[in-house]
């Protein structure tokens, strides 16, 4: 690692190293999550879903590969074991124990949100004091976004598609 690197960061650069550690852990629990929720996952817009969820994770394995080369480049080192990953991750890792898609969906909608949290955080965090790493925020927060969108509307269309399911029944 280059000195440089820390110098520019400043005195704030291990607080930085802790939050881009937790987030790293968060972004391969989010991958594990959604790479099980996609076997398990049955209903009618199963496809759709399917696809996103698989495109999201490895998603959210490219912010892990991004993140851990940054916590690196400033001097700092990624958690080494899932335990370590479980104890230091801002978001709960959500177990999809369930195949029903609708609550797949909640899931990840949940996982998603957290995720834009732990980015604005750091964000506000990093602003003025780390440009490299802003910069690499910015733009996986902007993915989190599109992640989080995708499966709102999902939830969505399935809420009204079940809602004409009703309405024909009650006719």
């Amino acid at each position: 690692m280059g000195q440089k690197a820390r110098t520019l960061v400043g005195a704030d650069v291990d607080h930085i190293i802790t939050l881009l550690r937790k987030a790293y852990a968060d972004e391969w629990l989010a991958m594990i999550q959604y790479e099980t929720a996609a076997f398990q996952a049955k209903g009618i817009m199963r496809t759709d879903v399917v696809r996103d969820l698989k495109e999201n994770a490895m998603e959210e394995y490219d912010h892990a590969m991004k993140l851990g080369r940054r916590i690196c480049e400033l001097g700092g080192t990624v958690p080494l074991t899932p335990e370590e990953m479980i104890k230091e991750s801002n978001c709960a890792y959500i177990k999809p124990g369930e195949s029903c898609l609708g609550r797949i969906i909640e899931q990840t909608i949940i996982s998603e949100r957290c995720a834009i949290g732990v980015y604005k955080q750091l964000l506000n965090e990093v602003q003025g004091k780390d440009e490299m790493t802003m910069k690499l925020i910015v733009t996986i927060l902007a993915e989190e976004l599109e992640h989080e969108d995708e499966f709102q509307n999902f939830k969505e269309d399935m809420d009204s598609l079940l809602a004409k399911i009703r309405d024909c029944k009650e006719k």
